[in-house]
């Protein structure tokens, strides 16, 4: 192919009454075309080695330190990204939740603080960077918080196990969750359809059970 180029090259030179490549010249171009295609390779592997890279962060779960709903919840919230950007993918595994009650939705939400040095009260509100209202996951920006995942769900064994993925929960960027922290409530979320005015702010969802802080991870959990 490099023999060609070179030759066509001459071809056109000689057409337009110009001079045919020096020898040296043709080297040049030879490897000047070599390089390029080694670039194009190179950068067709980079894309590709994005395409299937990702961005992991982990979080562990743990009661509540200022004992106002006492509780045993304990577990692990996972998440992975592309690099390329798109939607994070969300892994709950969590035990502990009272079975004798009736409760077995409990909202859950990313909220603006990791820090959780006076329990999940110093996690700070919902993590919601442009002061939006509370509400669904499903709905658009303009309705939700970043933070707003919903509910999760008992099964008749005090487990939570559920996956989900989610469109604007990012560990890349200015808003990255990273360093932001998860909080587990005790009631169930109304996703602001209540008809007062906590339920734009925080679905009613009540106290705060668990929380953990998300960290960077090595996505061992993933494999």
């Amino acid at each position: 192919m490099l023999v060609n180029y070179v030759l066509l090259l001459n071809l056109l030179w000689l057409a337009y009454g110009l001079p045919a490549a020096t020898v040296s010249e043709q080297t040049d171009m030879a490897d000047q075309a070599q390089t390029d295609k080694e670039t194009k390779l190179s950068l067709e592997a980079y894309y590709k080695n994005l395409e299937e890279s990702y961005m992991y962060g982990h979080c562990i779960m743990k009661p509540n330190t200022d004992h106002s709903v006492p509780n045993q919840i304990r577990g692990s919230v996972d998440f992975r990204q592309p690099l390329h950007g798109g939607p994070t993918e969300i892994k709950v595994n969590l035990e502990g939740f009272e079975i004798t009650d009736e409760l077995t939705k409990h909202g859950f939400n990313i909220h603006e603080y990791g820090d959780l040095s006076q329990g999940c009260s110093s996690a700070g509100p919902h993590f919601n960077p442009f002061g939006v209202v509370h509400g669904s996951p499903r709905d658009s920006p303009e309705y939700r918080h970043f933070g707003d995942l919903g509910n999760v769900k008992e099964n008749g064994n005090g487990q939570v196990i559920a996956s989900t993925k989610d469109y604007l929960v990012s560990l890349l960027g200015p808003f990255s969750i990273l360093g932001r922290s998860v909080v587990v409530h005790a009631g169930e979320d109304d996703l602001g359809r209540g008809d007062n005015d906590e339920s734009l702010k925080t679905g009613n969802a009540g106290p705060r059970l668990a929380c953990c802080t998300v960290g960077l991870s090595d996505g061992s959990r993933w494999k």
